[in-house]
């Protein structure tokens, strides 16, 4: 099994603290050109076009995708395929929403759906009549682990004024569990061996339990955190310590947990 080691100073200590490379842990984006500025790179557009439906903002240097022509859809999708073992999803985007339609017939809509079974999981629909303008939307997609999904925006205008969406910031960020690895040691700094580590969630809920090795380390993988904050029990005879680690999605972690 591969090292890579994190140097860690504590109180005097300097110590190499190697992480064993056992779960995956990753935090990036899976939408390609999501502020498009490679204009229609990786999106499928019904009836647009980069000509027409890229615009270039010169007082903020960037691109963004405006929709809405009269008496038609428009319709911009991109698909993507979230980790089957995600720890958490999340989409977000910008958006500004312009209309001078006063029927309430004109809107503008974001679906979500599932690529092979066209199911839609989530959907948003603005009109006219909503008095939105500017908007910043995030979901939460977790639940949707492991699908291939298109992510749709579209217009529909019909033959009297325009109503218009810009779409800026298309953003999916898939974040793995996360990871810690810790080592025990006393209050003379030697290493703890077959101490009982446990790890709870601040509701109690059990997330890992395990013990060090002869170094005094472990690794705790498929760390949830949802409330940031997790109890790390340490048991070792007579020894009992509760240490609180506070961990976000996506991340892996080097802590020394020592008795005083």
């Amino acid at each position: 099994m591969s090292k890579f080691y994190a140097v860690v100073l504590t109180l005097g200590l300097l110590s190499a603290l190697p992480v064993l490379a056992t779960d995956t842990i990753y935090n990036h984006d899976i939408v390609n050109n999501g502020n498009f500025e490679n204009e229609l790179d990786s999106w499928t557009c019904d009836n647009c076009n980069e000509d027409d439906n890229i615009v270039y903002d010169e007082d903020y240097s960037t691109h963004y995708l405006r929709l809405g022509s009269a008496n038609e859809t428009e319709e911009a999708k991109q698909t993507v395929t979230l980790a089957a073992d995600v720890g958490n999803v999340e989409l977000s985007y910008d958006c500004d929403f312009h209309s001078t339609d006063t029927t309430a017939m004109d809107n503008y809509y974001f679906s979500l759906q599932d690529h092979t079974t066209h199911t839609t999981y989530l959907s948003d629909i603005v009109y006219p009549t909503d008095d939105v303008e500017n908007c910043l939307q995030s979901y939460d997609l977790t639940q949707y682990a492991g699908k291939t999904l298109d992510l749709v925006f579209g217009v529909n205008n019909d033959e009297t004024n325009t109503t218009t969406v810009s779409i800026d910031n298309v953003v999916v960020t898939e974040k793995s569990y996360s990871q810690l690895t810790g080592r025990v040691l006393d209050a003379e700094y030697n290493k703890i061996k077959k101490a009982k580590v446990t790890i709870k969630k601040d509701d109690g809920t059990l997330l890992w339990t395990g013990k060090t090795d002869k170094k005094g380390l472990f690794t705790a993988t498929h760390l949830a955190a949802d409330d940031y904050k997790l109890h790390v029990i340490v048991k070792k005879g007579e020894l009992k310590k509760t240490f609180h680690t506070y961990v976000e999605w996506g991340t892996s972690y080097n802590k020394i947990y020592r008795f005083k």
